[in-house]
């Protein structure tokens, strides 16, 4: 028998990780540089500390949407202690289960059929389907190497169309590494509220910068139209753990909390004591950010020694790529260094169609 699915899902498009996932096909001898995973264990602290919380049944129960209190209380701590910025753990800090779902949980929130939200391009395709599932209708924002993947006021300009709800915000951005500085994110808080717009700071790899990168938050007024994601899973090799956080926006905080308690009832408890304990070792952040310093210098020079024009990324451990001569479709180019070398890259053209011409390694 055959089911039609929902217009809505029928409007969600392949992720290029499908793609890759049935060429990786449990080979061996494959080498993956298409995803950024951790190359070790979360912090042993963090580890004992989840394996004593499993010991009582008291943490065996459901738990709240809206996070643990103790959680919510150290991601408060954390931004007034390494931004200096105010947070209301009650109204102002909900927890989620990785940050696509709060991605997901915000376009549920707001958007409704023809509506628009701005989605930067090249980005975490995952936006743009947020936005689809949402039923409305997502405006490219074309971020280029000319102004260091950060868009011009023209650029923003540009992207208002009637019943324009939010935009999402990467910085260190994935797939580029480009960062922004203060002045930026200034631009951007005019930006929505001039314009009524939410803004969404997806601010996974914020503190893996190698030099410290502001957050939106710190900007005067920015909570008037502003939240912002962060993750625990790159900053503490928590990768599965679906541990983050959004912030801000009191009134977005609070609908975000309704749609999240009708799909679920929080994260597990130990996991999240275990995650406020990371949240207290900020010094571990920096060990990580300089791990992958080393790995992405060391990583450039191979690639620049060997003819590859590379883009000079200040974070994390994306590295984004032109193409070699010859070759006009990354996806081509995927398809033959996995043929040939048995080594997986990331094609450009998934992240979208100002990727193309690119492609995408992990250092």
């Amino acid at each position: 028998m055959k089911y039609e699915p929902s217009k809505r899902v029928s409007r969600v498009r392949e992720l290029i990780f499908r793609k890759l996932d049935a060429l990786r096909n449990g080979d061996p001898k494959l080498i993956d540089l298409s995803r950024g995973l951790p190359q070790g264990l979360p912090p042993r602290e963090v580890i004992s500390e989840l394996t004593l919380r499993l010991k009582y049944s008291e943490n065996h129960i459901y738990t709240v949407e809206k996070g643990l209190r103790k959680f919510r209380e150290e991601v408060a701590y954390f931004y007034k202690d390494r931004y200096d910025v105010e947070l209301d753990p009650d109204t102002e800090v909900q927890i989620i289960m990785g940050g696509k779902d709060g991605l997901a949980a915000l376009a549920q929130a707001y958007l409704n059929p023809g509506d628009h939200a701005i989605v930067p391009d090249p980005s975490f395709p995952a936006y743009v389907n947020c936005v689809l599932l949402a039923e409305a209708e997502p405006i490219m924002l074309k971020l280029n190497k000319e102004t260091s993947y950060v868009p011009t006021d023209e650029d923003l300009n540009s992207c208002l169309r009637p019943n324009t709800k939010f935009m999402y915000i990467n910085y260190p951005h994935n797939p580029t590494g480009a960062s922004c500085d203060i002045k930026d994110f200034e631009r951007f808080v005019s930006f929505g509220r001039k314009n009524n717009i939410i803004l969404c700071y997806d601010a996974v790899y914020r503190d893996i910068s190698f030099s410290k990168h502001p957050t939106l938050l710190e900007v005067k007024g920015a909570k008037d139209c502003s939240v912002e994601i962060g993750s625990l899973s790159k900053t503490f090799d928590m990768v599965g753990w679906r541990m983050a956080y959004m912030v801000g926006n009191k009134d977005v905080i609070s609908n975000v909390r309704k749609v999240k308690s009708v799909f679920d009832v929080g994260q597990f408890v130990p996991i999240q004591y275990s995650a406020a304990l990371a949240l207290r070792m900020s010094s571990y952040i920096d060990e990580v950010a300089q791990k992958y310093k080393i790995k992405m210098e060391k990583a450039q020079k191979i690639l620049r020694d060997k003819g590859y024009q590379t883009y000079s990324s200040n974070a994390a451990f994306f590295i984004w790529i032109k193409l070699p001569e010859g070759f006009t479709s990354s996806e081509q180019y995927m398809h033959k260094v996995w043929e040939d070398k048995k080594v997986l890259l990331m094609p450009g053209i998934g992240f979208g169609e100002n990727g193309e011409g690119y492609f995408s390694r992990w250092s």
